[in-house]
């Protein structure tokens, strides 16, 4: 039995308005925010990155190509991130089994909740797999390529959520120890304590 191919899209398209600047491209450590999630999935075992861009394209393409990951342009990027999820599952490889979708503002959800998740869909095929902490839903889910379409031609409100609510008889919501699953940052205020949280889990 073959294992599955998992793909990865990152959504880095928005205009971080309320941050003030341009979220993918802050510092985190060593590196972008954009960066650290590449390398997030990376060191989850999957290659087949793709990352929306819309806003500041400009300034996100070179590293990208630094980096060598595939961008994704959304046109349609200031109808905000429902788009840009339709953009990234577009540009999907027809053998894709399923993918997860990331929001590219929260750089701290550990490598080990993305191999909890892969684990799980590899046991329990064709299953919407999503992270919970102390009962609450966060991110990124895991979904399969079967469901391409639904998004794909879906125009109603809601966007992904409310597909995934339509589909609740497919999700399998997976505890994981991982409470960065429900840590993303709008504001100056919420990057500060994300630097401050990753300083303390980097701190040994």
């Amino acid at each position: 039995m073959t294992s599955p191919r998992f793909s990865a899209i990152l959504l880095a398209a928005g205009y971080s308005s309320r941050m003030g600047s341009f979220k993918p491209l802050l510092f985190l450590g060593k590196g972008t925010i954009i960066e650290g999630l590449i390398a997030l999935f990376r060191a989850s075992g999957i290659d087949d990155i793709r990352v929306v861009v819309g806003h500041n394209k400009e300034a996100l393409l070179p590293v990208l190509k630094h980096q060598a990951v595939s961008p994704v342009e959304n046109p349609d990027f200031h109808q905000g991130m429902f788009s840009s999820v339709q953009a990234g599952v577009s540009g999907l490889a027809p053998d894709t089994d399923a993918f997860f979708i990331m929001p590219g503002d929260m750089p701290l959800v550990r490598p080990q909740t993305i191999q909890c998740l892969m684990s799980h869909y590899s046991q329990t095929p064709n299953r919407i797999i999503r992270p919970s902490y102390h009962g609450k839903k966060g991110h990124p889910p895991l979904i399969p390529f079967s469901l391409s379409e639904t998004i794909l031609n879906y125009r109603g409100d809601g966007g992904l959520r409310e597909i995934l609510t339509q589909r609740q008889s497919m999700v399998s919501d997976i505890e994981v120890p991982d409470p960065n699953i429900l840590v993303d940052m709008d504001r100056p205020e919420d990057f500060n304590l994300m630097v401050n949280s990753f300083r303390n889990q980097h701190a040994k």
